[in-house]
C-alpha cells in the first residue's frame, strides 16, 4: 500500500482500488463552484473590482450575492499550443482554488483567471505557488475594498 497527496492507494476499499477519506469528499470541486456560461462570467469581466495580473496569468474578481466563491477559467490555444499543457494549466489552477477555500471560505466572490498569449508553463509546484500568492492578493484586496 502506498501513500500519496491524492489519497491511500489500497487492495480494494472502493472501485479502483484507491480508498477515498471523508477530507477528500470536502475537498472536492462540484459544478457549483464553477462559472459555467456567458451570463456568469459576464459579470466579472464587466464589473471587475480586483484585477491582478503576473507571469501571462490575468486574474479578475468582483463579489457575488452568494455564500459560496466561483472559479472560472480561460485559457485559449494562443496561450498554451499544446491540449495538454492547457489540461494541466486548469488543473493546477483548480488545485489552487480548491485547496485556499480557507481564505474565501464564506465570501461569496466569482474569480476569473486568464493566460495570456507568451505564457510560459513551468513545472506545476511553482505555477501553483504562484496561483496562491495571487489569490491571496485577490482575496486581501477584496476584503479592504
Amino acid at each position: 500500500m502506498a501513500a500519496c497527496s491524492w489519497g491511500t492507494l489500497g487492495e480494494a476499499d472502493s472501485p479502483g482500488g484507491v480508498q477515498t477519506t471523508s477530507s477528500m469528499a470536502t475537498q472536492s470541486f462540484g459544478k457549483d463552484r464553477r462559472l459555467r456560461s456567458r451570463a456568469e462570467f459576464d459579470p466579472v469581466f464587466d464589473q471587475t473590482q480586483v484585477r491582478l495580473s503576473r507571469r501571462g496569468i490575468v486574474m479578475l474578481a468582483r463579489r457575488n450575492q452568494l455564500s459560496r466563491s466561483r472559479l472560472g477559467m480561460v485559457v485559449p490555444k494562443k496561450s498554451l499550443n499544446l491540449a495538454s499543457d492547457r489540461s494541466r494549466l486548469k488543473r493546477v489552477i483548480r488545485e489552487a482554488f480548491r485547496r485556499d477555500q480557507t481564505l474565501h471560505q464564506g465570501s461569496g466572490v466569482d474569480v476569473v483567471v486568464l493566460s495570456r498569449p507568451g505564457f510560459r508553463a513551468k513545472d506545476s509546484r511553482a505555477l501553483l505557488l504562484d496561483l496562491f500568492g495571487q489569490l491571496k492578493q485577490c482575496f486581501a484586496a477584496l476584503e479592504c475594498g
